[in-house]
């Protein structure tokens, strides 16, 4: 996949920022284009995970829970630029969440092996992009603490 568009996508992204023009290039060689209508579940909780996500066009949304049910709870809405699935690609783990698209999307999808492919070759590459995606994930943490903390003052009070 040779389109100048996703590579600008993922060049304005912090994950990918820190990498160098062949890798990304390479990166980008081995990503896969999926283009979503609206409504359309991207993976449920609990589903095996061995991808990562990007959203080049379009909005998707996080839930806990099956969305649509009357149990689900919206957890964030994530539009161009945003990622999602990062366990997929780290742990390999069961989905923690189910995402859904909010209108017609196109994602990018990384999965494990064209990952170990690019990134196994260019170890510097890999612990940039390891890095970047730890911060990521670091400040979520932070934020959905300082939710959390917040939340749980607001019922004290």
């Amino acid at each position: 996949m040779n389109d100048p568009e996703i590579f600008d996508t993922l060049m304005g992204m912090p994950l990918f920022q820190n990498l160098d023009a062949p890798t990304l290039e390479r990166l980008v060689g081995h990503l896969e284009r999926r283009v979503l209508p609206a409504g359309e579940v991207v993976f449920r909780e609990g589903d095996a995970a061995d991808a990562f996500f990007v959203v080049h066009k379009g909005a998707v949304w996080v839930s806990k829970g099956d969305a649509g049910s009357p149990g689900a709870q919206s957890v964030v809405v994530l539009t161009k630029g945003a990622h999602f699935g990062e366990q997929g690609i780290l742990l390999e783990a069961p989905r923690t969440a189910t995402v859904t698209t909010g209108e017609p999307t196109e994602l990018l999808v990384l999965t494990v092996a064209a990952a170990d492919k690019v990134l196994l070759d260019a170890p510097y590459a890999a612990a940039m992009f390891f890095r970047s995606l730890a911060v990521a994930l670091a400040d979520r943490l932070r934020s959905t603490t300082d939710e959390y903390s917040w939340l749980k003052q607001s019922l004290q009070s």
